[in-house]
Formats: C-alpha cells, sequence, structure tokens
C-alpha cells in the first residue's frame, strides 16, 4: 500500500504533466497486477483513484482541490481493502 501511496504523491506533486508520466504509468501497472484480486467495489475506487490522481497532476487550475480530492480517493481505495 506504502507503494501506491508513493506513487500518488509523485503524481499530485508533479509541476509538469510530463513529470507524472512515469509514476502514473507505474500506478497503472500496479493496477493490472493487483486487478484479478480486487472486488468490483476496489477496483472501481483503484480506477478512480488513477484518474484523479492524473487531474491533479502538473499545472492545473485549483491544484490544491485535486490533490486533496485524490488524496480523498486513496483513502477510500485503502478503506475498501480493509473490508
Amino acid at each position: 500500500m506504502s507503494r501506491i501511496r508513493d506513487l500518488v504523491y509523485q503524481i499530485t506533486q508533479s509541476s509538469v504533466k510530463a513529470h507524472a508520466e512515469t509514476p502514473l504509468r507505474d500506478l497503472r501497472a500496479v493496477y493490472h497486477r493487483e486487478e484479478p484480486t480486487l472486488d468490483p467495489y476496489a477496483k472501481d475506487k483503484f480506477r478512480e483513484l488513477i484518474s484523479l490522481s492524473e487531474t491533479a497532476s502538473g499545472q492545473v487550475r485549483d491544484k490544491e482541490h485535486w490533490v486533496q480530492v485524490a488524496n480523498q480517493a486513496l483513502a477510500k481505495f485503502e478503506m475498501s481493502m480493509k473490508i
């Protein structure tokens, strides 16, 4: 789980979208590797996390808002893994 947290942090804190490409690719790879073991709710939360992290990357309007939303998605995903 810490690997996912680290990748989300790298993506959302990137100042340029191009800098987020590698951690975003890595996050998608984790999703594809873990997908068979995830229940439908967790899969949905993970896909949402990827999308929101990408939205928060780079120079985006209201960046702090999008980073916060991505962090909330991360918390929801983490909670789905504890159920």
